[in-house]
């Protein structure tokens, strides 16, 4: 994944005609939010494709483990331990530290990119936790202040 760009083959601003031309029918369609363009959903829910009000892809949110990866310059985001991420990301961003949801979410305004997991580890034992389980890029803006996915 690129932030800013894109994941693997589906990039920011491609219409919905153009990613199901490469990635065919979706496993599902909801929307995110009511009154929301529907979010396409592919392998299971492991990739999931948020439009805008254009029909253009906005957001990409890569879930694992799974079907597929979330791989950033060579290292993946959802297979290292979170800590190890975390301190990996520094070399290119700072998240933000007044998100209400730091330690389970970690927003990087400047990449437009979040990792997420739905529960942290109890201790140095617990794995439950010990891994983010959700990687989201956004195009450039999406994840401004007062703007939260």
């Amino acid at each position: 994944m690129l932030p800013r760009v894109g994941a693997g083959a589906i990039r920011l601003g491609m219409s919905r005609a153009e990613v199901r031309q490469v990635l065919g029918p979706p496993v599902t369609s909801y929307p995110k939010i009511p009154d929301a363009p529907l979010t396409d959903t592919y392998f299971g829910a492991d990739l999931q494709i948020t439009y805008d009000a254009d029909d253009r892809v906005e957001h990409i949110e890569l879930n694992g483990p799974g079907a597929i990866d979330a791989v950033l310059h060579g290292r993946s985001l959802l297979t290292l331990p979170a800590e190890d991420v975390l301190a990996w990301m520094k070399r290119f961003a700072e998240y933000d530290p007044d998100d209400p949801e730091v330690g389970y979410s970690y927003i990087y305004p400047d990449l437009d990119l979040s990792v997420w997991r739905s529960t942290m580890p109890e201790g140095q034992e617990d794995d439950e936790g010990r891994f983010f389980r959700s990687v989201g890029v956004g195009r450039a803006g999406y994840y401004a202040k007062g703007r939260r996915a």
